[in-house]
């Protein structure tokens, strides 16, 4: 409960100290009276805007009468009722009674029970942000530095350390900064309590610098180190943790570290120990991070104390900073001859013209370890990087480089990153002068064509070699041919290889016989060209596809050893084309994601000639355009096979007859969530009931353009099953284009389906229902099937079989939770909404009526209550409004009544309106 009353305080205090983008509102509008409400940042649901006459807010004249300020009020309690409104403005000059009608507001919300309690603050020009939060503390019968005391951790709940803890939060003030020192001392005894907080008080003060610095100091060299380096980037970017793995390799920044493998572990490591002080926050994904805009102004400006490094302001009063970093969209000119005998580590992110580049720019930075050149518009490295002797990460990234030949000379280079460069065409020679290359990567350089023979097997002490959408020429090595350009049989000789990510053009090197990489751990491999867009991850994301293989083969090939090697080791795996029939797929062992498209000599996925599991790390499968594919399997699978299927996308499969054949055998398809079938022309049904009810788990079912299917699930009418079925996790379900259904299925008593939110049905013309009925209830939606979590549902192109969507029986829960309703193309309606349907319809927000064209009433009698409809559009001029009218509040109504037609207000459009 006190964490519960601690959460909302923090939330009120945010809210209340938005105060100024309020106040920017009320100075772009007119000096009188308005309302406004917006919704909270981390609200996962839409704004609801109170729209009149403009975008934001509808403007009430100071001279309206009483009548008017009571609607005002009646909108301002409306808002509040609303589930995605958590602040609304009232604007106007003083004195004209905004204070007063608040108050009011508040008066009846707490006097009805809605909110618990009502608080006040007042938020002025020049705000008091501590008595602010003190003041709405209050009311919630804490004290401000309770909750600080929280931020110090759980020891601050422990008597001996609870003076320790107020006197901290005391000195802190700021949150960010205590629960940054919180982070530490929650592990610590008191004596090193009673040290920091001497420390602390002897500090100049500052409320976020020196508690930062504080925690700063607590850090190991390692840690402060990666800290430093992630500083360096802009700010509020996502940093790559790859970055830091290269750029720490560079600066010798890891003790006892042999290997790029083990630095990203050791980077993972450091990082968790900055997240976990508050230092580092979450990024984007897995293999980004961000930092806090005030952390990074306090360890810059930490390091700027140590000459460690800064953001660039003037070459001359930093030469001795031993890091810069230079992020720029403007030109900068670059002193000649500059001496930085301390740096060693640059980073320039500028949008740089050649002429501003010296050749003598690097003549001063002999110490230089790491260099990262990014978006400069340089035609050849500069005449003096042969200087750099004791560089060690090169970056060349979206550089108009064409020559790179001058990097041969940089001996000691260990990382060498080329990255979207498209002006180099060859990879020289003097690359292979490089002997103590560990990671050489290519990536994007679209126009790299050539690689001379033997510059790859020169560079013996190679890690990782990253070549994707690069070089793709590589020849296969048959005796006596002439070697123009690198030859896969190269790769051999990298005995230390365990990161090998590579497109090969040409499909017969697939049958080279070469020495299998053993030592390869993480691989992505492209062999061929097609047109089949698969998506291959950026290449600081491999870590989610370490095992990577894409073959396109047009015709039969007999592959290689080296093949069948990364064949059995696997986990993402496409083939494309009709070369595959020598593939034994059971073979496939540690496959999770496979594609099989483009294939005509395939008759049938897999045989029933092997007694062990076949596919048991399968969790994806994807299958188009398998034109003679009839069934999955031939016969009984073995136990254990498929039991990971997760998803199943089988598009263009003119002869599938059927999934899964064999009724008596148990499924294995029980850990299914996704199913989406499209233009199989003669598929009939998609299951058998036995089969449909093992599948507990399926979320999402998609069935378009199956021409010949009658029922999705196939009952025996002559066997004893009967009962009912239910899908317990099926949240989305959309049938279309299927010419020949016409029940969902057939011989049983019921189905539900408890969490169904998306149901969409278009142009299934001979659809008579989703189980045959006996006439008892009459209505597409009757007591026979259950929906208790319908959100949205799209009915389309219905024509002339249904008549009656809701049955008069229904139970109202069923659509209590439906937001938007959608008829479109369904000729035999007359009336589209019973009472007893209408006064469930409370979360209503959208609904779209079209092409409906016996439709003559929305509702057929009655006062029916939609408080939450914000959109009407119905093409139809015959359906009558008027009941309409008087079934909705009176601010909907009154935007019908000022004719809107925006998508976020009612409209009704007449076929009139939409010729115009």
């Amino acid at each position: 409960m006190a964490r519960r009353i601690y959460d909302n305080w923090q939330r009120l205090v945010e809210a209340v100290l938005r105060r100024e983008q309020m106040l920017e509102i009320f100075h772009a509008q007119s000096r009188t009276p308005s309302i406004s409400s917006i919704a909270s940042d981390t609200s996962s649901s839409s704004s609801f805007d109170l729209s009149f006459n403009d975008a934001f807010s509808r403007t009430v004249k100071s001279n309206e009468k009483l009548e008017s300020r009571k609607n005002v009020e009646e909108e301002i309690l409306a808002a509040l009722l609303h589930g995605d409104v958590d602040t609304i403005g009232i604007f106007g000059v003083g004195g004209i009674g905004k204070t007063r009608m608040a108050k009011r507001i508040g008066e009846i919300f707490k006097k009805e029970q809605i909110f618990d309690e009502i608080i006040v603050a007042v938020v002025g020009q020049q705000s008091d942000i501590e008595k602010i939060q003190s003041d709405i503390a209050e009311v919630l019968g804490l004290k401000f530095e309770e909750k600080n005391l929280q931020r110090v951790g759980k020891k601050a709940e422990d008597l001996d350390f609870q003076p320790l803890a107020k006197l901290f939060a005391k000195e802190c003030k700021v949150p960010l900064a205590l629960e940054i020192l919180g982070s530490v001392l929650k592990e610590k005894e008191k004596p090193f309590w009673d040290d920091a907080l001497v420390e602390l008080r002897n500090c100049a003060p500052n409320y976020v610098y020196q508690p930062l610095k504080l925690s700063y100091t607590w850090l190991s060299d390692e840690t402060k180190s990666l800290l430093l380096l992630c500083s360096l980037f802009k700010e509020n970017s996502d940093i790559f943790l790859e970055d830091q793995v290269r750029f720490g390799m560079g600066l010798d920044m890891f003790d006892s570290i042999a290997s790029l493998e083990a630095a990203r572990s050791r980077v993972c490591d450091l990082t968790k120990i900055l997240k976990d002080r508050f230092l580092l926050q979450e990024g984007c994904d897995q293999v980004t991070v961000k930092m806090h805009h005030v952390v990074r102004s306090v360890v810059i400006s930490i390091a700027s104390e140590a000459n460690h490094d800064a953001k660039l302001i003037s070459w001359a009063e930093k030469i001795s900073y031993t890091h810069i970093s230079l992020t720029s969209t403007e030109s900068v000119e670059f002193p000649e001859g500059l001496v930085c005998p301390n740096r060693h580590f640059l980073m320039l992110q500028c949008n740089l013209n050649v002429n501003l580049v010296p050749d003598n720019l690097f003549d001063g930075m002999r110490e230089l370890n790491v260099l990262v050149l990014s978006d400069i518009n340089i035609k050849s490295v500069s005449s003096s990087f042969h200087l750099l002797i004791k560089l060690q990460t090169l970056h060349l990234h979206s550089c108009s480089v064409k020559r790179i030949s001058m990097v041969g000379q940089l001996v000691n280079l260990e990382i060498l990153s080329v990255y979207d460069c498209h002006g180099i065409e060859v990879l020289p020679a003097e690359i292979g002068l490089l002997s103590r290359l560990r990671l050489l990567e290519l990536y994007q350089c679209k126009n790299l064509k050539k690689i001379a023979p033997g510059v790859i097997s020169s560079l013996f002490l190679m890690e990782e070699l990253k070549m994707r959408g690069s070089f793709a020429q590589w020849q296969a090595s048959e005796k006596g041919q002439e070697k123009t350009n690198a030859a896969l049989s190269e790769l051999q000789f990298l005995s230390r290889l365990v990161n090998l990510e590579i497109e090969i053009e040409d499909p017969n090197v697939i049958t080279t016989d070469i020495q299998p990489f053993l030592f390869v751990t993480k691989f992505c491999i492209k062999i061929g060209t097609s047109d089949c867009n698969i998506e291959v991850p950026h290449p600081y994301k491999i870590i989610n596809h370490q095992q990577y293989l894409h073959l396109s083969l047009p015709k039969e090939t007999t592959p290689g050893n080296w093949i069948h090697e990364f064949l059995r080791r696997t986990e993402d795996l496409t083939l494309i084309g009709n070369g595959l029939t020598n593939l034994a797929f059971q073979k496939f062992e540690k496959v999770k994601k496979l594609r099989l498209h483009h294939c005509a000599s395939i008759s049938h996925f897999l045989d029933h000639s092997s007694n062990e599991g076949v596919f048991r790390f399968l969790e994806s499968l994807d299958l188009q355009d398998v034109t003679n594919l009839q069934e999955l399997c031939h016969g009984p699978l073995p136990v254990g096979s498929f039991s990971n299927l997760r998803d199943v996308k089988l598009y263009e499969m003119p002869t599938l007859l059927h999934l899964w054949k064999n009724p008596e055998q148990t499924s294995p398809l029980i850990n299914l969530k996704s199913i989406d079938i499209r233009n199989c022309k003669i598929l009939c049904y998609l299951f058998t009931l036995p089969v449909a009810r093992s599948l507990v788990h399926l979320e999402e079912l998609r069935i378009l353009f199956c021409g010949m299917m009658k029922e999705v699930l196939f009952n025996d009418l002559n066997s004893e099953v009967t009962g009912s079925i239910a899908f317990p996790r099926l949240k989305k379900l959309i049938l279309n284009s299927l010419s020949s259904l016409m029940f969902f299925c057939r011989g049983i008593e019921s189905m539900q389906f408890p969490q169904l939110e998306f149901f969409s049905i278009r142009n299934l013309p001979k659809l008579q229902g989703l189980l045959p009925g006996d006439g008892s209830f009459p209505g597409f939606f009757n007591p026979t099937v259950g929906f208790d979590s319908l959100k949205e549902v799209c009915l389309h192109g219905l024509d002339d079989t249904i008549s009656q969507i809701w049955s008069l029986k229904i139970p109202t829960s069923h659509f209590s939770q439906l937001q938007k309703l959608q008829i479109c193309a369904c000729n035999k309606l007359k009336n589209l909404f019973s009472p007893s349907t209408a006064r469930a319809l409370v979360n209503l927000k959208e609904l779209d009526i079209k092409d409906s064209l016996m439709m003559m009433q929305i509702f057929s009698l009655g006062f029916m209550s939609t408080p939450k409809l914000q959109h009407l559009e119905v093409d139809n001029e015959l359906v009558e409004i008027k009941d309409f009218n008087g079934a909705i509040g009176r601010n909907f109504r009154a935007k019908l009544e000022h004719g809107t037609s925006s998508s976020s207000n009612a409209s009704k459009r007449t076929g009139k309106e939409k010729d115009n």
